[in-house]
């Protein structure tokens, strides 16, 4: 743990949380990289609360692909990304695959398309009238 805090405040800008504190105690026993594990722990954490936050229609398991990659080196095709994600996300996926990390503006512009779409539900998130 006091690797991974040391690491995150040399090599990054945002502070170590205790989401990433509680991804790298659950990581640490398969990944010995700590760079990696920092990664890692960081994207589980940010996708954590962004479901928490947003609603389950953004929990798109970015973070577990990641992980199988890294543990398996095998890279997942865009094919089996898909696969692997429920009927609901995949729009959403396709939609907002190249946002890497959403600020709140982003999300709800993100949910207000995904909304008319009809890829998700007005009650799933944040409210969309808060959009300007």
């Amino acid at each position: 743990m006091l690797q991974a805090w040391f690491h995150t405040r040399l090599n990054s800008s945002h502070p170590f949380t205790v989401r990433e504190a509680k991804w790298v105690a659950r990581l640490h026993c398969i990944m010995k990289d700590i760079d990696q594990l920092t990664k890692i722990a960081h994207d589980y954490a940010t996708g954590e609360y962004i479901g928490e936050r947003y609603g389950p229609g953004f929990a798109v398991p970015v973070a577990d692909y990641k992980l199988f990659e890294i543990l398996t080196g095998q890279v997942l095709s865009l094919d089996q990304m898909d696969k692997l994600l429920d009927e609901p996300l995949k729009g959403l996926w396709e939609t907002f695959r190249n946002t890497e990390w959403w600020t709140e503006e982003d999300i709800l512009r993100a949910k207000k398309e995904a909304t008319e779409k009809g890829l998700m539900k007005d009650s799933e998130g944040p409210r969309l009238d808060s959009i300007k």
